[in-house]
């Protein structure tokens, strides 16, 4: 595993994957306001796996850059992470600026009063996944599009060939005749 490859896209890839994983852990709603948390895990049906591929895929990214010694890899991995990340992108902004309606399990929605209106409000956590999904696309776009080693790499691999000098002239010419 050589760190030195890793580029600031996939360090940004690898840092939102981490993100974007420990928000869904966290509260990103709330039922009223004093009502349960619900975390990324609790909130969706299918978003939060999609979420979670994304962020296992981030992290995949800057690992595969790390290990792989040639580049082909983590472009390949690179691009269906922007695909992925694209999808899961919008679906998470759609969800985090329009919240779903949650039904608390301990308090039932017909006891509340009238004049009470119990609403979902957004959490914390809610931003900090959307900003991790966005993040991870967003490098995945760059590191598709970049396909060199950092500069540091190629500096260190690059090897220094001793130039030898060239025989002298007249001694081909006796030979032949």
């Amino acid at each position: 595993m050589d760190v030195r490859r890793l580029r600031p896209e996939e360090m940004l890839a690898g840092v939102s994957g981490g993100v974007l994983l420990v928000a869904l852990f966290l509260p990103w709603y709330r039922f009223g306001k004093s009502g349960p948390d619900y975390t990324g895990w609790e909130s969706f049906s299918a978003l939060d796996v999609l979420l979670a591929v994304v962020a296992a895929m981030a992290i995949g990214l800057a690992l595969m850059t790390a290990v792989q010694p040639t580049a082909a890899v983590s472009i390949a991995l690179a691009s269906l992470l922007a695909l992925v990340g694209l999808v899961a992108s919008g679906l998470t902004a759609a969800r985090v600026f329009s919240p779903p309606y949650l039904h608390p399990h301990v308090i039932p929605a017909v006891a509340l009063p009238s004049r009470h209106f119990a609403h979902t409000s957004r959490e914390y956590a809610a931003w900090l996944g959307l900003a991790g999904c966005i993040g991870a696309t967003f490098a995945a776009l760059v590191a598709m599009r970049d396909q060199s080693y950092p500069r540091t790499v190629r500096k260190a691999s690059r090897h220094d060939v001793e130039a030898l000098p060239a025989p002298p002239a007249d001694s081909g010419a006796e030979s032949r005749s």
